[in-house]
């Protein structure tokens, strides 16, 4: 939202006395714009911080072997549910075995 300020006094009456009303924004211009529109409007809010929130973005993929394969996710001893379903085959249960050093 652009212009938060403007539906603040809208916003303001569905609140409960004491309540909490979080406003994300872009950048600190737009900080400065809503503080300063609260002020003008004289609305009884109080700004207890703003705080900035970092953003990474992360890129995942499978591991694929120098054979071309893809490597299976390895489970720490002892873990029964993994939340993930069973192998589907032997042959990948016994590769799985193989690289857990189970062979």
């Amino acid at each position: 939202m652009l212009d938060p300020q403007v539906v603040l006094p809208t916003v303001l009456p569905h609140l409960r006395q004491g309540a909490v009303c979080a406003v994300y924004l872009a950048n600190i211009t737009q900080v400065v714009d809503l503080l300063e529109g609260v002020r003008r409007s004289r609305l009884p809010l109080l700004c207890e911080r703003v705080i900035e929130v970092t953003h990474r973005d992360w890129f995942l993929a499978p591991v694929i072997k120098k054979d071309g394969s893809y490597a299976l996710r390895v489970f720490p001893s002892g873990a029964t549910d993994h939340g993930e379903e069973e192998l589907g085959s032997e042959e990948e249960s016994a590769s799985c075995d193989q690289e857990e050093g189970n062979s």
